[in-house]
């Protein structure tokens, strides 16, 4: 008989916690439609965390190897200065 292990990914909310440190695992396919991808992060005490792939964050990762030690602050909103649009900042930070 096969064992099932369940997968439980945590959604990481920028709006409450502003900060997150941990290590990047990858790129996957977006769970919603703001983006093409989100961004599979494993925290400091082992748990998978997926952040929604919004635009100005997932380009900073693009490049990015695998098991890499990041951390991302969040910014807030900013407008684009061609666009005029509104959209969520980031800073991301690599381990040295």
């Amino acid at each position: 008989m096969t064992e099932w292990l369940k997968v439980d990914r945590k959604i990481h909310d920028f709006s409450i916690e502003k900060e997150f440190i941990g290590t990047f695992l990858d790129l996957v396919p977006s769970l919603k439609f703001e983006g093409k991808h989100d961004i599979l992060l494993k925290n400091e005490a082992g748990q998978e965390i997926l952040v929604f792939g919004k635009t100005a964050l997932v380009g900073k990762f693009k490049g990015m190897q695998p098991i890499t030690k990041v951390k991302i602050v969040a910014l807030g909103e900013k407008t684009g200065k061609k666009s005029k649009m509104d959209y969520q900042d980031f800073d991301v930070y690599v381990e040295k």
